[in-house]
């Protein structure tokens, strides 16, 4: 059964993007250039003669005088050139393309395909086998393009007045255009003709807890053969085993599977065992897959026996069952 169905998911859409900012670039260089160095040196403390007061016929008084306390400067190094080493700093303002990783969630349908195994009782006069009308599942993917509008607010240095430039809030455009996945889901109901053939023994079906007179262990073998107007790819088989007393279905496959498929026309050999009893309404389902897609399915009811002892380990006289027919040949 197809349960297939829209699930609403929230996914992450990538807005990241190539953008140009003006960054600040650290750069610079050594280089060596004469540079001029002033003297160096320091103030002391010395004493200086002050001579005294000329007399009066225009001559000095060598003896008029005193000593007076005051700083001087002392040079140490005179000034001079020297070669140095100095970094020369070019940093600046550079308009860059930077990746901006960006982006947001938001949420939308999508197609989840699935389904599970049903068994279904169809009634057929002629019998216990029963054919569908095969439906070709043509759904699939389709890549489509839609236009995300988007952005966001961020700083950005901007220059409105000659000579400066000032931080405002602006709105970064980052609508664009989107490639996303869809599924659709399309297909169409098609015909299938032709015959096949079906077998199956033994006419009594036991569990693996059974042997038959040479110590093997029981089984069922199914034969199918096959003759149609379109190609088989496979052929596959499961038996929902429907258990005594209420205890639910098992789904058995085939242990061992030999298959002649491919063309119009080909062939199956199928071996089941089984570790529970099952009542007749167990029901064998059988598939045969189409080239291009597409399936059909046919179905037998064959019941498992097995033996039991009750509670005070009494063994009941056996009633054993077994399928309506052992063979078919079916025309459609």
């Amino acid at each position: 059964m197809d349960t297939s169905h829209y699930e609403t998911r929230k996914v992450w859409v990538d807005t990241s993007h190539w953008e140009y900012r003006k960054v600040w670039v650290e750069s610079g260089y050594w280089k060596t250039e004469a540079v001029w160095v002033p003297e160096k040196g320091h103030w002391d403390v010395k004493y200086v003669w002050v001579p005294g007061s000329y007399g009066g016929w225009g001559y000095a008084d060598w003896k008029a005088g005193y000593w007076k306390k005051e700083q001087v400067w002392v040079v140490d190094i005179p000034a001079h050139w020297e070669y140095r080493k100095v970094w020369v700093d070019t940093s600046h303002w550079e308009v860059q393309k930077v990746w901006v990783q960006d982006g947001y969630w938001k949420t939308e349908k999508v197609w989840v395909k699935s389904g599970y195994w049903k068994t279904e009782k169809v009634l057929v006069q002629s019998g216990y086998w029963t054919t569908q009308q095969v439906w070709v599942d043509t759904s699939h993917y389709e890549t489509r393009q839609v236009w995300v509008q988007d952005g966001y607010w961020a700083q950005r240095w901007v220059v409105d007045v000659p000579g400066h430039y000032e931080t405002r809030q602006v709105w970064v455009d980052t609508s664009h255009w989107e490639t996303y996945k869809e599924w659709v889901k399309s297909g169409y109901w098609d015909e299938v003709h032709g015959t096949i053939s079906v077998s199956k023994t033994p006419q009594y079906v036991f569990t693996n807890k059974h042997t038959l007179p040479d110590g093997s262990v029981c089984d069922m073998t199914l034969n199918i053969s096959y003759a149609l107007n379109k190609k088989v790819t496979n052929i596959r088989a499961i038996h929902v085993v429907n258990r005594y007393q209420n205890k639910g279905v098992l789904y058995v496959e085939p242990y061992s599977a030999v298959k002649n498929v491919g063309g119009t026309s080909g062939s199956a050999v199928l071996k089941f065992q089984y570790e529970k009893p099952g009542d007749e309404n167990s029901t064998l389902h059988v598939y045969f897959d189409l080239e291009g897609g597409g399936s059909f399915e046919i179905q037998m009811n064959i019941p498992i026996n097995g033996i039991y002892a009750d509670s005070k380990f009494n063994i009941p006289d056996p009633v054993f069952k077994k399928s309506v027919k052992d063979s078919e040949v079916i025309t459609f």
